[in-house]
């Protein structure tokens, strides 16, 4: 059986610097569930899976969640 050696810090935040961007992302969760007609924690979701499919810019997450999920919603609501 083999041994593990002992891993050594290296200072760096152990996030990645992504996953903070996306946890820190400057839109309104409460705006987005308005919009679609969420609930804020499925909109919390779609946002999370937005940002990392797009990025963290709002727009881009708007913009990706208007040509997949919101089109859809959109249609259901009329």
């Amino acid at each position: 059986m083999r041994h593990l050696q002992p891993i050594e810090s290296t200072g760096a935040d152990p996030v990645p610097s992504v996953a903070i961007a996306a946890r820190t992302a400057p839109l309104d969760i409460d705006a987005v569930a308005d919009r679609y007609g969420w609930t804020t924690a499925m909109a919390r979701w779609w946002v999370s899976c937005a940002a990392s499919t797009v990025g963290t810019k709002p727009e881009a997450v708007i913009a990706f969640l208007d040509r997949t999920v919101g089109g859809v919603t959109m249609i259901r609501r009329r």
